[in-house]
């Protein structure tokens, strides 16, 4: 189990005594007197059902969640304190975009995430009061496995569909295009962007993206997303194939496709940090890509250096591509890391995986 001495000591700050008072009836004295057991962890996925704030426009104002039937505190951040880490698949969330009563367009249930899923990590103390460390929002949690049918990308009947199931994959950006493409809004903007439930690049099977046009019929391919039943797709914020021509084919890559992180105590994390590496200077063509991966986390503040966590070999896998696990157990006072990218050099250059969440685990 976690040590949570320095997630207790950040939540106590965070919440003055009197914000406490306002949620809690506070102890007597005596009690006060006595050793105060230790926060308990605590992690709950389930339902989102809505969202509420105390004391609206004073200082002692607080932010809540509602999963699962319990109320969860969301700290915000100060001087001292990140807050609550907030997330969904497009990456971070302010509490704002959270608590958004703004429809997520196809998203069937709403207003905003209500509806959805949550995922909160965080702890409990002795009243009762639930303070979250992490929230992942999400809407329905779909996944579709399968073959492609039909893939048409241009013309008046564009289509792209897995097992005969429409799909569509989300735009990136307000003016970008979803694919298949369809028509904008008169000042240019997609009617399916949003910011806080955003499509990613096709990729494929090792993190790289892939022109979707290029994808033959038959290639296996998985989709994540949801199913709006008021549109008839499936609206997919992630697709990824087992072939398509690569985006960037005469650049040197590398990916990272799942950062998982455990804090074993006070002074140790085990950090697992996966992906590829791609090469088209390899020769023979087929030999498959080789060399050393390095994985650090950035520095968060100007100026200051990186940590760097280790390296680890990559080894040649199909054509022009190799894969890495780096697996380590790391000594270290800081914790888990929120976020973490890898880089790789070839031919006296050095390449940098985009920045990637890490998923915290709690045993």
């Amino acid at each position: 189990m976690r040590d949570l001495r320095n997630v207790m000591l950040a939540t106590s700050v965070a919440l003055s005594a009197a914000l406490l008072s306002t949620t809690v009836l506070m102890p007597s004295s005596t009690a006060f007197a006595q050793a105060q057991p230790a926060p308990q962890p605590v992690e709950i996925e389930g339902e989102i059902q809505g969202f509420r704030t105390l004391n609206v426009g004073t200082p002692l104002e607080v932010k809540q969640l509602k999963v699962m039937g319990v109320w969860v505190n969301i700290l915000p951040p100060t001087s001292i304190s990140l807050g609550t880490s907030i997330t969904s698949v497009s990456g971070d969330l302010t509490i704002a975009d959270l608590m958004s009563i703004k429809p997520i367009p196809g998203f069937d249930k709403g207003p905003g995430f209500i509806g959805g899923t949550g995922i909160v990590t965080g702890t409990s103390d002795q009243f009762g009061n639930v303070m979250a460390e992490t929230i992942f929002a999400d809407t329905a949690e779909n996944v579709l496995l399968g073959t492609v049918r039909n893939n048409i990308g241009t013309g008046d009947n564009t289509t792209f569909d897995i097992e005969g199931s429409p799909v569509v994959l989300l735009p990136s950006s307000a003016t970008g295009d979803s694919y298949p493409p369809m028509p904008k809004n008169a000042n240019g903007t997609h009617p399916l962007f949003d910011a806080r439930y955003k499509g990613k690049p096709l990729m494929n099977a090792y993190g790289f993206a892939i022109k979707p046009s290029t994808i033959p019929v038959g290639t296996f391919i998985a989709a994540e997303g949801y199913l709006s039943k008021s549109l008839g797709k499936f609206l997919a914020f992630s697709i990824e194939a087992d072939a398509g021509e690569l985006v960037n084919k005469d650049s040197p890559a590398i990916s990272i496709q799942r950062a998982q992180c455990r804090e074993r105590d006070a002074n140790t994390i085990d950090l697992e940090v996966r992906g590829s590496i791609y090469n088209p200077t390899v020769t023979p063509p087929t030999a498959g890509a080789t060399g050393a991966v390095g994985i650090f986390k950035p520095a968060t503040t100007k100026g200051a250096a990186n940590t760097n966590y280790g390296t680890e070999q990559a080894v040649a896998d199909v054509d022009q591509f190799g894969i890495y696990d780096f697996d380590a157990r790391i000594a270290t006072t800081q914790g888990c890391p929120l976020k973490v990218r890898a880089q790789y050099a070839v031919n006296g250059r050095t390449y940098m995986a985009p920045m990637t969440d890490v998923e915290i685990r709690i045993d």
